[in-house]
């Protein structure tokens, strides 16, 4: 009896941590002067049952600030905005109304400071 449960609970934890890398996307912004017109978006992807949003560049670039919108409105922001200069992952937290399970959202990044040069950012996020 204690093997079985030990096999499940060993099963539902590796369910959970796959599950999470599961919905993971790629993007990939280039940004170029000037910044008016700087915003960039990602494909569209839907929210999952056990949502933990965030973004998670894959190198330190010039400060890029992020949010997500629902697929439709680019600027709406569905969730907290965050800004970051560093690679690793930054969460972020749906606002009231958004992020439930089955929406369609995106990933929206624009270059921090209105004065830059031209950079590209990439890395993994999640709905």
């Amino acid at each position: 009896m204690k093997k079985q449960m030990v096999s499940i609970t060993t099963a539902l934890c590796l369910t959970f941590l796959l599950s999470a890398s599961v919905f993971a996307a790629n993007f990939d912004f280039t940004f170029t002067p000037p910044f008016l017109g700087s915003l960039k978006s990602s494909s569209s992807q839907l929210v999952p049952v056990a949502s933990s949003p965030y973004v998670n560049p894959s190198q330190s670039s010039a400060s890029t600030t992020y949010y997500l919108s629902p697929s439709n409105a680019t600027t709406t922001a569905a969730t907290n905005y965050q800004s970051s200069h560093k690679s690793g992952t930054h969460s972020f937290t749906y606002r009231r109304g958004y992020g439930g399970s089955g929406t369609s959202v995106k990933l929206n990044g624009y270059p921090t400071n209105d004065n830059f040069e031209n950079y590209t950012i990439n890395g993994t996020w999640s709905p």
